[in-house]
This record gives structure tokens, sequence and C-alpha cells, in this order.
């Protein structure tokens, strides 16, 4: 996604809005909508700040809420999880929400090459678990953030309640891309 494209309140953001709170609702939240009861019995406080995944590196969070499903956000490829801030305070009122900056992005440490889809899948399954955060997740991709929740969705089902695909890059794309990126 451009910059452009993610300024709050544009079309694109508000169908991201759209399609996060229906996928929360359809994954149990449903009843906390109606009733203003949360749909887990326990909050917590969501972890925000750089978290330790192991080895030596750090990747940073940024967690809403406390109730409900946890909702992870994965941005486009580039972007930050800054461009997440309007799903954030909307989802936050009923559902755990994370976003969070992939290796090098952000305050997030650098991973050592090669890097791809399949490294940032498996230090967002480290994050998540050293950040004790709780599954089934609700994974929201988009653009290249797609191919990460998709891969994450496959590797991990049980620990996967749902994806929600907002412009997402193909599965099958991914070798494509990654012959169109130089290692600089």
């Amino acid at each position: 996604m451009t910059e452009p494209e993610v300024q709050a309140g544009s079309p694109r953001r508000r169908g991201a809005v759209s399609i996060c709170l229906a996928a929360a609702c359809l994954w149990g939240c449903a009843p906390a909508l109606t009733t203003g009861a949360p749909d887990s019995p326990a909050t917590f406080n969501p972890p925000t700040g750089l978290i330790d995944i192991g080895g030596g590196r750090h990747l940073e969070i940024a967690c809403e809420g406390g109730r409900g499903p946890v909702v992870v956000l994965e941005a486009g490829l580039g972007n930050t999880l800054d461009v997440w801030s309007s799903v954030m305070a909307r989802v936050s009122t009923f559902a755990t929400v994370c976003a969070y900056n992939r290796a090098g992005l952000g305050r997030s440490d650098a991973r050592p090459e090669p890097h791809g889809a399949q490294s940032a899948v498996d230090d967002l399954h480290a994050l998540l678990a050293a950040a004790r955060l709780p599954s089934p997740y609700v994974l929201v991709g988009a653009s290249f953030g797609g191919l990460d929740a998709q891969l994450f969705a496959s590797r991990y089902p049980s620990e996967t309640q749902g994806v929600v695909l907002v412009d997402s890059l193909a599965p099958d794309w991914d070798h494509e891309l990654e012959g169109l990126l130089t290692p600089s």
C-alpha cells in the first residue's frame, strides 16, 4: 500500500475496518457487541513495545483491547504498524488487536539474510508466543501481509481461527515477488 491509500478515512481504510469488524464478529464477538459483555471471561493487559523473540532479536508490537479474540494485523510490504492505527482503535472496543513491525521495520531488529514470507511467519509465531497472546488468532493481512497471513494459517491451522485478506497477494506470487526483489 502507498501512503495515500492508508490515510484515516480513506475508502480502503474504511473497507479494512469493516472487514476486521465483520471477521471478528463471525468468530465469536456478536454476543459482546449486543450485550456489552466481553466474549471471554478474562481480560488482560496486552503487550506493547519490544518483545524478545529469542536469538537476541526483538520485534515491536502494539496491542489494544485485552478481551475477546486476538486479531493480528499484518501490514503491506514496507509499511509499519502505524498504518493500522484507525483500525486498532475500532477493533479494540470488542477484541484484542495487535499490529507489529516485521524484522527491519520500525523499532524491530533486522533479520539475517535471506528473509521472506517464511521467515516473517517464523518471526510472527515466535512473537505471539513470547508475547503470551492466546490463540486461536484472527489474522488480517493487507497486500504482502496477506501472503504472510495465509502462510501462517497453513503452517499453524490449530492456532488460526480465521483469515481476512485486504487487497492481498496470492500464495503463488511469492516466487515471482522474490524474483523481482534484489538482495539490497
